[in-house]
């Protein structure tokens, strides 16, 4: 894993914490239809989807994660995404896209280059999703001309190299968020839940286990059936309208609450937030992601206050 600099290939590698991790971008990559993948600010893959996988090695089995963009492109090409990320390092607010070819066991395929940003427009990253439909633009950013009302001008200055105590700095931001974004999850005991429909896949949290008493070694049933037996009869037929709006296409706002029998058979009120992230073709769910949320506490002090409130009248 390296980068370049106009001094040659500089390996960092060594330099980088074993504890500084990428953020979690698993789910956004992988619900993307499209073959796409995420670059670190080393121009190395982050994450990469079934799609990507297969097409640059031939087989979705293999984990591209850690290995430099640059086997899978000519040398040209990687210089050219060095410019680019060299630029949009030093130009954030340019969201200006280019292209890259890149090429696998079989073929080669043209990928549309984005940068990542999140809500405060702190770089993440490179997005690359096979885009074989639209023209590449130019990547030289050493000499970028853009049209402006009074005519083109050049860029005023031409961007800094990207250093490698830069990479470390970014990498260790990076590490930081996804740290802040697992401590709040595990300290508000949220039950993280992520059904991948098409893959045949679900991911469910150590805190959404516990919230129902399943311990972490315990199999799941897939049932839909037997989950919706497992939730109170009076709650179901709301907890089916639900579901059906989001089936229907009428949200893909997931926002409801039910009771569901515990493991040791007593009723626990959840909160169930979410989103459907991806539709299939036909219009149907096929990726959901979201959070549900232990609200029995609650639901009892709200039902000693009516009670309390209901004396007091009769009184």
């Amino acid at each position: 894993m390296g980068t370049t600099r106009d001094s040659g290939p500089v390996d960092i590698s060594r330099s980088l914490s074993d504890a500084a991790q990428p953020p979690a971008l698993g789910p956004v990559i992988g619900a993307m239809l499209a073959p796409a993948l995420a670059l670190g600010p080393d121009l190395s893959v982050l994450v990469a989807n079934d799609g990507a996988t297969r097409f640059l090695t031939g087989d979705a089995g293999i984990a591209l994660a850690g290995r430099s963009i640059g086997q899978y492109c000519s040398g040209e090409e990687h210089k050219n995404l060095r410019l680019y990320l060299t630029h949009i390092l030093n130009h954030p607010e340019d969201r200006q896209s280019v292209h890259c070819r890149l090429v696998g066991p079989s073929a080669g395929e043209r990928f549309l280059v984005s940068p990542m940003q999140d809500g405060t427009a702190t770089f993440l990253g490179l997005l690359l999703q096979a885009d074989p439909s639209r023209q590449p633009v130019p990547v030289d950013f050493l000499s970028v001309v853009r049209s402006e009302p009074d005519g083109p001008r050049p860029e005023p200055a031409a961007p800094l190299p990207l250093t490698q105590s830069d990479t470390y700095a970014l990498y260790q931001e990076l590490s930081d968020r996804e740290l802040r974004w697992k401590t709040a999850v595990l300290c508000a005991d949220l039950g993280v839940w992520d059904h991948d429909i098409d893959r045949g896949t679900r991911f469910l949290s150590s805190g959404w286990r516990k919230m129902r008493g399943i311990p972490e070694e315990a199999e799941i049933n897939n049932s839909y059936s037997d989950w919706l037996m497992s939730l109170h009869p009076d709650d179901r037929p709301h907890v089916l309208s639900e579901i059906s709006r989001g089936n229907f296409g009428e949200t893909d706002i997931i926002n409801y609450a039910y009771r569901q029998r515990h493991e040791d058979g007593h009723w626990i009120w959840l909160w169930s937030r979410g989103r459907i992230v991806r539709r299939s073709a036909d219009g149907s769910p096929s990726h959901l992601i979201g959070i549900d949320t232990d609200i029995t506490d609650l639901k009892e002090a709200e039902r000693k206050w009516r009670e309390a409130a209901e004396r007091l009248a009769v009184a």
